[in-house]
């Protein structure tokens, strides 16, 4: 058989590769999703807080959109 029909076998990345991708996710998602916490309402029946819906406010009073930049990954 020729080598270059030859299917390439899948072979693992580096642990390296993969932490570096990982990092670079989280920090892309810092950019699509708000900071910030839901309200909560104690339920008698059930006996439990639930999450109010549609009421996320920011982390302490305030929040600052800074989402992390490239200068923010450190290894």
């Amino acid at each position: 058989m020729d080598e270059s029909k030859r299917k390439k076998k899948f072979s693992m990345p580096h642990a390296y590769v993969i932490m570096i991708i990982i990092i670079a996710l989280s920090m892309v998602l810092t950019w699509v999703l708000p900071a910030g916490s839901f309200q909560y309402e104690y339920n008698e029946e059930l006996d439990r807080d639930l999450r109010c819906a549609g009421k996320l406010s920011a982390c302490g009073g305030t929040v600052s959109h800074r989402p992390l930049g490239n200068g923010h990954i450190h290894l």
